[in-house]
């Protein structure tokens, strides 16, 4: 099983749900948090599960989708302003001191906000969210780091115009084990 697939069961299984396969027909299932046995509504009971999938691929990628709870913030970090960002940041009560940790958490498929502003080429926020800890080198569960979702090269452009001395492959680096380590962008007085 790949690092992504696992990570994504290791969440479902966190939530309470359980997964299995009806090895007579194949089909995998995922039984609602509390529940221990498989029941079916052909009886007239109500269904207790979610799926009835193909394959355990399938069924971990659709039930992922359903329970990862989606928070506006990394929705904001690719379509909005940086005004309408920081007014979601200040309405989930974040202090200075617990920013740099809450830019750098997982969000849906172990994507940061940074990795969000990037893939939308939201040059904007993303250079913010560097100025104010948000790590170039944290990886999602596809290993990829924020950069590394830039596709059109927007914000790795404007990095690079600010800081010529600096190879952006240098920022990004090898990940390793150190996804705090700091970041030859962070505090250094970028600005718009």
């Amino acid at each position: 099983m790949d690092v992504c697939l696992a990570r994504k069961e290791d969440y479902i299984r966190s939530c309470g749900y359980t997964i299995a396969c009806i090895p007579q027909t194949g089909s995998w299932y995922a039984l609602l948090p509390g529940e221990t046995e498989f029941e079916d509504s052909m009886m007239g009971l109500e269904q207790n599960y979610l799926g009835l999938f193909a394959s355990r691929n399938i069924l971990v990628g659709e039930v992922y989708d359903e329970v990862f709870p989606r928070d506006p913030i990394y929705d904001a970090a690719e379509d909005f302003s940086l005004e309408d960002f920081w007014r979601l940041v200040a309405k989930a009560g974040v202090s200075d001191d617990e920013l740099p940790q809450f830019l750098n958490r997982e969000g849906f498929e172990g994507n940061t906000v940074l990795h969000c502003a990037c893939r939308a080429g939201n040059v904007e926020v993303a250079v913010r969210l560097i100025e104010l800890g948000a790590s170039l080198q944290v990886r999602n569960y596809m290993g990829q780091a924020p950069l590394e979702l830039d596709k059109a090269g927007v914000v790795r452009d404007w990095l690079a115009s600010k800081n010529t001395e600096m190879e952006i492959g240098q920022a990004m680096g090898a990940c390793g084990d150190d996804v705090d380590a700091p970041t030859p962008f962070r505090h250094r007085g970028l600005s718009l």
